[in-house]
């Protein structure tokens, strides 16, 4: 199993943390969910709503690896820094073979 967590920081909580497409959802659920690439996926806030941590558990690494080039993916990707850069959401990213 590989684990992947997201945290992105925004400066306040009137700042709304970035929303993936309809198209993105839709891949991400096709691709990855109900093909059992992904075992299991967690959002949450922390409790002064600054801090979104999304916890991803991948079948293994290539698989990660896999989805970080799906172009719908890479789309998603680009949208989201592009959403963060324009807001001021920090994001970090840490991974783990489990």
């Amino acid at each position: 199993m590989f684990l992947v967590q997201r945290v992105f920081t925004r400066p306040s909580a009137d700042v709304a943390f970035y929303q993936p497409t309809t198209e993105f959802r839709t891949n991400y659920k096709a691709a990855y969910k109900d093909t059992g690439k992904i075992l299991s996926t967690t959002v949450t806030i922390s409790q002064d709503q600054l801090k979104q941590v999304i916890s991803t558990m991948w079948t293994d690494e290539e698989t990660w690896n896999a989805y970080r080039e799906d172009p719908i993916c890479m789309a998603h990707f680009a949208a989201r820094n592009a959403y963060n850069d324009q807001y001021s959401i920090v994001g970090d990213r840490s991974v783990s073979a489990l």
